[in-house]
């Protein structure tokens, strides 16, 4: 028979829940942690299923999803040997955040899917619908508009039947989002104002909707082009969440901000918010915003001329890319450790443990081994994979440029050749020309010669004057025609070796 759990067990928890309350989710952990030692000591039961919800809200809020999974196993483990389907339906929820987290979205849908069918069995509308809507979210973050659309219509819908405003704007902003990755943007901007308006109502209650709203707004207008209106709204939710301290959230929207003023060309102010956004996030495990604020730096910089910083930031990008691909395999491999460390709790609190079920934990470590040997030689494979694709893909761009470099090497001699028939041409045409005209020449001298020596008495000096000119000039343009004629043939002569 399962004892009941004593005092110090409901005091931890219940001091732990205070602190929950008033969103210390660090101070809370103390407390809750304490407890889940006593329970697991003492098999406390009926808490374990509390005492790990509340352990895997507090890690999740503080960014420790390695932990945060731990927890949502246990809960779900617990859940399903008590029998418990809404606490089921949670840790389902939670372990689907975790993935959606991580990008890992076929492990989200199938997480969600099985939320979604216990919440069918509670016949809990509001839980169905906000399924249904991280549901969508998933398709639509895999390209599938159509399923996306579907599962935010069942969504609104949902909230329509009930007459919860709450469902309503989360509904109508999720069909904005969707309408608008189709770029549909007459019914996106319809739903988008009809979620701020739901969202506005119950804002002081929720403000959470009404600012997801505000944010969606900004993103409409960005992508029908109207920046400047995108540039406004974003600035106003920064500094509702700058009053808020929410840094995660202001964050998120610096990095925006830094990519709308990147869009329009404005280097300095996205570089400053930029700057805002790593600012906020030392010491916060928010690897994509991150990424996006290093990538706007990146490209800031080098709009602006300062390649040296836009490099340091590109590279500070690169690394950050590779350490999001090796937390990924390395959580992968902390959760089946998870798993196994669940499972030997289970064993060492046992009253006797046979030998066959030594050889189960046995089995499932090595189990585990040969999953992680296999991942690893799976994600090698498709490095090496990679690195012979770009190779083959570099021999290809080189056999490429050798047949362009041959193409133009044979149009160039082509051309030499056209030229070098020219050149010969023009030296034919002045070798024959110069023979030519010499005989001419040698006439008109001929005769001058003849002319001075039968009327030479008989000239006066200007008249011999004006034959020496005549022969002076007949002289030089004999010696021209020698030039030219030797021009001629200076290229028929072998060139020196």
């Amino acid at each position: 028979m399962v004892r009941e759990p004593v005092k110090p067990v409901e005091y931890l928890l219940n001091a732990g829940q205070e602190f929950m309350d008033q969103e210390k989710w660090r101070e809370s952990l103390p407390f809750l942690l304490r407890a889940d030692h006593l329970i697991n000591n003492q098999n406390y039961a009926p808490e374990t299923i509390r005492t790990r919800q509340a352990l895997y809200l507090c890690y999740y809020k503080l960014g420790i999803l390695d932990s945060a999974a731990y927890y949502a196993n246990g809960m779900l483990h617990w859940s399903e040997k008590t029998g418990d389907t809404e606490a089921a339906m949670n840790a389902w929820n939670y372990k689907a955040m975790l993935y959606q987290t991580d990008l890992e979205l076929d492990s989200a849908h199938f997480a969600l899917s099985k939320a979604y069918n216990l919440a069918l069995q509670l016949h809990n509308k509001k839980a169905q619908a906000n399924f249904s809507s991280n549901l969508g979210i998933i398709f639509g973050q895999q390209g599938q508009y159509d399923k996306a659309k579907t599962y935010f219509r069942q969504a609104y819908d949902l909230g329509v039947s009930s007459n919860d405003t709450m469902l309503i704007a989360l509904g109508a902003n999720n069909l904005a989002r969707v309408f608008t990755e189709a770029s549909q943007y007459d019914s996106a901007s319809y739903y988008s104002d009809m979620a701020v308006q739901y969202a506005k109502a119950i804002r002081s209650k929720k403000p959470y909707y009404y600012y997801k709203a505000i944010d969606f707004q900004a993103l409409l207008a960005m992508r029908m082009g109207n920046l400047e209106y995108a540039e406004k709204k974003y600035r106003e939710l920064a500094d509702i969440y700058l009053k808020l301290q929410e840094n995660l959230s202001l964050a998120e929207v610096y990095a925006r901000l830094a990519e709308l003023n990147l869009a329009r060309e404005k280097a300095h102010p996205a570089i400053k918010y930029a700057q805002l956004n790593l600012s906020l996030l030392e010491d916060v495990h928010a690897n994509e915003t991150r990424e996006k604020a290093l990538l706007v730096l990146s490209q800031a910089y080098r709009d602006i001329g300062d390649y040296q910083t836009a490099y340091a930031y590109a590279e500070q990008y690169r690394l950050l890319r590779d350490s999001v691909y090796n937390e990924k395999l390395a959580r992968m491999v902390s959760e089946m450790n998870n798993n196994f460390e669940l499972a030997k709790k289970e064993h060492e609190n046992a009253d006797l443990q046979t030998q066959a079920q030594k050889s189960e934990a046995a089995r499932r470590k090595l189990t585990i081994i040969a999953l992680v040997v296999g991942l690893i030689s799976l994600f090698s494979g498709g490095a090496i994979l990679f690195f012979l694709q770009e190779i083959k893909h570099k021999k290809r761009l080189n056999r490429q440029l050798e047949s362009i470099v041959q193409d133009r090497t044979a149009a160039l001699w082509e051309s030499n050749k056209k030229l070098k028939s020219y050149v010969d041409e023009l030296n034919t045409f002045n070798h024959i020309s110069s023979h030519d005209l010499k005989e001419p020449l040698r006439n008109i001298s001929g005769f001058i010669s003849l002319l001075e020596r039968k009327i030479g008495s008989g000239l006066d000096e200007e008249s011999r004057e004006f034959m020496r000119y005549i022969r002076q000039n007949a002289a030089h343009m004999n010696d021209l025609l020698e030039d030219i004629l030797a021009y001629s043939t200076i290229q028929d002569q072998p060139s020196p070796t």
